[in-house]
């Protein structure tokens, strides 16, 4: 069996030098960060639409229940004995 080394580059994409001053980059990594910027701006576009067509089916969901008891609100607010949850590290 031969014994081949797996070759690693390492590219260090921060924006700034070691020192702290702006980086330089390069076309390629100007290009790549035009391509990141349209295709993030593409996506917010999309999450936004998806969002508005969202709002009118959750505000007709929302006046189509009915509105919670005031028993239902009580037992919401205050959860009781604990020891009665069979789930709780207590029991």
């Amino acid at each position: 069996m031969s014994e081949e080394q797996p070759i690693f580059k390492v590219v260090d994409r921060r924006p700034f030098n070691p020192d702290g001053t702006p980086r330089e980059l390069t076309e390629q990594e100007k290009e790549e960060a035009e391509r990141a910027q349209k295709a993030a701006a593409v996506e917010n576009a999309a999450a936004k639409a998806i969002a508005s067509q969202a709002e009118p089916d959750a505000q007709a969901e929302s006046t189509l229940r009915p509105a919670p008891s005031r028993a239902a609100r009580r037992s919401a607010q205050s959860p009781g004995n604990p020891l009665d949850d069979p789930t709780s590290f207590s029991a």
